[in-house]
């Protein structure tokens, strides 16, 4: 009745990469009668990087992943399609009074398309229970494209986050234009979710915490950070989960009369063998 893909229980760690937890249910009933953490419940220690969190559902809290443990950092990683009752269709980060002091971290990764089905505040992320020793904080990291609200409680802004309808409190409300058809598989281990070509996520991450660990200058599939992914000439890491590729750069030329003239430049990473 929690945890129903992966329980981290209280005292132990666990760091998982490149992992798909999907597809699993945590219900009402049996010892605990709880239904909490449909695809993990961590009451230690939690690492997931590059991983997938996709289509669980619980009939508590927690779609996704239910915390109250002293450690939980989602980095280069998708919480996507999951679905809760009352709060945290994605991500549900409780205050646990045991620790002093305990921040979570949400780097380069997309919580998106995450529903509640008996409520409408924080179906991507919530945090309840709040005390002033816990907190959450959102780094180069995409929140949106639910049902109701992005957010319930406060989280902190590290900086370069897409909130869709600022409810979060982590930068202006601004849409990220991820790929409707969600979920897909875009070359890699692992489904992801791509940007459209107008995604203001594109080229404006924090080249900083792009390049450090855990994120190392890779994506969700391994594919490399940064890219010039807005065609200007100049790569940087791309905001959430899933770096654009590069693109075709339109260079306009003045002709003897001054009408523009387009032709085209490729930027493309060397490779030396």
């Amino acid at each position: 009745d929690v945890g129903a893909g992966v329980w981290v229980h209280a005292g132990a760690n666990s760091a998982l990469t490149r992992v798909a937890i999907i597809n699993n249910s945590a219900l009402l009933g049996g010892v605990r009668n709880i239904g909490d953490g449909g695809g993990v419940y961590n009451s230690g220690g939690l690492t997931l990087i590059s991983s997938l969190v996709a289509e669980n559902s619980a009939q508590n809290t927690g779609g996704g992943i239910w915390s109250n443990g002293n450690i939980l950092v989602i980095a280069n990683s998708t919480i996507a399609g999951n679905t809760a009752q009352f709060a945290g269709g994605g991500v549900l980060l409780a205050g646990n009074p045991d620790f002093s002091v305990f921040d979570a971290q949400v780097v380069n990764s997309t919580i998106a398309n995450n529903t509640l089905s008996g409520s409408t505040s924080g179906t991507a992320i919530a945090y309840v229970n709040a005390l002033p020793n816990v907190s959450l904080t959102l780094s180069n990291s995409i929140v949106g494209s639910g049902t109701g609200t992005n957010c319930m409680g406060a989280m902190r802004d590290g900086g370069n986050n897409l909130d869709g309808d600022g409810s979060c409190g982590v930068g202006t409300a601004r849409d990220a234009a991820l790929d409707p058809a969600g979920l897909r598989d875009n070359s890699g281990p692992l489904r992801s979710i791509a940007l459209r070509a107008d995604s203001p996520a594109i080229d404006t991450g924090n080249a900083a915490i792009c390049a450090a660990g855990p994120i190392n200058n890779r994506d969700i599939r391994g594919e490399k950070r940064p890219k010039d992914g807005d065609g200007i000439g100049l790569a940087v890491c791309d905001i959430g989960a899933y770096e654009a590729p590069w693109v075709t750069r339109q260079i306009a030329l003045l002709t003897g009369n001054n009408l523009p003239v387009f032709t085209h430049e490729v930027f493309m990473p060397v490779v030396v063998r």
